[in-house]
């Protein structure tokens, strides 16, 4: 494994402000201005988050079709050196400024947007390894709330115990890449011989933890899209409060595995995304679309109060009862959805995106204008 000195100075991975490309974790309010992944519904500061997969150890291949380089390494333990939480924390934060002087006039930069992105708001843990091996997680994320930063965990789903004793985030993903042992086997390509038994494990403390979770779903033509029904079931087992459908993003390279041919049109991920919530029952409905990063948002309907969607989170509310001690669960910090954010009320063939905001299509600005 690397040094955990390099954890914090190459783990991050902070919004590519100089590049313009369609990506899935781009977030919204970067410095450049152009809108993002279908975070609408996480983030409502325009702080630019810390972006850092700080656990490098590999759990999974995920070579295939989805996200690391072969090169990787690969691990079902993780070795810990000097990766002491406040020597993680501190660097993640020195990181991210450095990276955000480095942006002073370039064009496109806008400079009120870079002054905000100086504070720390928001620390996505995810993108490369499994955070919740790391024995002192649970610390990092308390100095991460005592800074006023949210967190928002992504989780393979092969560490049941880890995933028990972790302490509530913000938001805590659990990546569903297939609803079966054969297809995940083929999609994800695990370590574990038990990985579908850890899975399943995981899924089942997710349901008890009572926190904001999300099942992510990450859609591969002939991959992982023929078993709608395996998906239902998963999300009645593990009760996630919001399923996040998102196509798969190709990005070049030497991936023989993958190419544009497996990668869905945003209209298949809606009819995709609404084939489940129909086998749902009612209790999840569509509530919110981002067409320009081709993800859609199912959303548990007891987060809509009197007829409206309350899908956003109220941040000063989740880190005062981080720090409280008292119990709470994902109702106790929801916010109201803004109207163009919902599902069916944005703005036509652009849903999800917000009409403050200037697209950006292939380097061209296109002003959007709300009806």
């Amino acid at each position: 494994l690397r040094a955990w000195q390099t954890a914090y100075e190459a783990g991050v991975q902070a919004c590519r402000l100089a590049q313009r490309r369609e990506a899935l974790q781009v977030d919204q309010g970067d410095a450049a201005g152009a809108g993002g992944v279908l975070q609408a519904h996480v983030l409502r500061n325009r702080e630019l988050p810390v972006h850092g997969g700080h656990a490098l150890a590999r759990v999974r291949k995920q070579v295939c079709v989805l996200l690391a380089p072969p090169q990787e390494p690969r691990v079902q333990e993780l070795a810990v050196g000097d990766g002491r939480p406040s020597a993680l924390v501190d660097g993640f934060m020195a990181k991210h400024r450095g990276m955000i002087r480095e942006m002073r006039g370039l064009p496109g930069v806008i400079p009120e947007r870079l002054e905000e992105a100086q504070t720390i708001r928001h620390c996505a843990l995810s993108l490369v390894g499994e955070p919740i091996i790391y024995p002192h997680i649970n610390t990092f994320l308390d100095m991460l709330h005592e800074e006023g930063i949210s967190s928002f965990l992504v989780s393979n789903a092969q560490f049941p115990e880890q995933m028990e004793s972790l302490r509530a985030c913000t938001q805590l993903y659990v990546s569903i890449d297939a609803s079966n042992p054969v297809d995940l086997k083929a999609v994800d390509r695990p370590l574990f011989s038990d990985f579908w038994e850890r899975f399943l494990e995981c899924i089942d403390i997710l349901a008890r933890k009572g926190q904001r979770t999300v099942f992510r779903l990450t859609l591969v033509k002939d991959y992982n899209m023929s078993q709608i029904e395996g998906y239902a079931e998963l999300i009645r087992r593990g009760k996630p409060d919001f399923v996040e459908i998102k196509g798969v993003t190709f990005t070049g390279g030497k991936r023989p595995e993958l190419g544009m041919k497996n990668v869905p049109w945003h209209q298949e991920v809606l009819e995709f995304t609404q084939a489940i919530g129909e086998r749902l029952g009612g209790e999840y409905e569509v509530s919110s679309e981002h067409a320009h990063s081709c993800a859609v948002l199912l959303s548990h309907t007891k987060f809509k109060k009197g007829g409206e969607w309350h899908t956003w989170i109220d941040f000063p509310k989740f880190l005062e009862l981080s720090k409280s001690g008292a119990h709470f669960s994902s109702e106790d910090y929801m916010a109201r959805s803004p109207e163009w954010s919902v599902f069916g009320k944005g703005i036509p063939g652009d849903g999800g995106f917000d009409p403050a905001e200037t697209h950006f299509r292939r380097g061209k600005p296109i002003a959007i204008v709300a009806e």
